[in-house]
């Protein structure tokens, strides 16, 4: 993660290492749209929800 500094946003009850992905995520959307063209399209693909090798058994419908 690119992001070292402390968390800026509000993720109570979140991991830190979970709250330093969201702000790196946030981070790179505004990147990325300043760099789309008008009228672009933009996908973000996340693989899972592994964290400390514990799957978050909330995102998944059993």
């Amino acid at each position: 993660m690119k992001n070292n500094g402390p968390v800026k946003g509000n993720y109570s009850g979140l991991p830190p290492r979970v709250a330093m992905y969201y702000e790196d995520l946030k981070e790179s959307v505004k990147n990325i749209f300043w760099t789309l063209k008008p009228g672009g399209k933009l996908a973000i693909i996340i693989g899972d929800s592994t964290v400390n090798v514990k799957k978050n058994s909330d995102d998944y419908d059993n």
